[in-house]
């Protein structure tokens, strides 16, 4: 799954094949008893000090464009390339990350991290694995990706469960 710095374009050379597994919608991932409350406003949100997950290190991620569209913007204090580094990152301080909600409900626990509802809905965004359209056509990848889909959270009205 890409990072919040970059999420895959629609466009992709002809050379590449993408295959959806299931949608994701995003949370606001904060230390248990962390300042920002229980339900943020979008200015409060917008107002923390956030981590962004960008795996090519990106300083700026899908949720920085919804907070323009309301005239806002957020402070990035760091960027990780991954989103266990960030729920490590997040656990001991007062950062906030917006992370996949599956992501934080399978581990956020064990790290002391909560999930918020954000103040606005930042997803649904699709899952998808992309490869060549030769790596497609091999077996072994087929099996694999069938696999992920099969295996792939199942989601209801944008909701993973």
């Amino acid at each position: 799954m890409p990072g919040e710095g970059c999420l895959p374009s629609e466009r992709r050379s002809a050379r590449f094949e993408a295959r959806e597994l299931y949608e994701e919608d995003f949370v606001i991932a904060a230390r248990a008893a962390h300042p920002l409350g229980k339900k943020p406003s979008l200015e409060q949100y917008a107002a923390a000090q956030h981590v962004l997950v960008s795996p090519t290190g990106a300083a700026r991620g899908f949720i920085d464009d919804v907070l323009a569209e309301h005239g806002l913007q957020r402070h990035i204090a760091l960027t990780v390339p991954s989103f266990l580094w960030a729920l490590t990152v997040i656990a001991d301080g007062d950062l906030v990350a917006t992370l996949p909600r599956t992501l934080v409900h399978a581990h956020g626990e064990r790290f002391g991290v909560t999930a918020l509802e954000p103040p606005l809905p930042f997803g649904p965004t699709r899952v998808r694995v992309v490869a060549t359209r030769a790596a497609m056509s091999d077996a072994g990848v087929a099996w694999l990706v069938a696999l992920l889909a099969r295996e792939a959270p199942k989601t209801k009205r944008g909701r993973i469960y």
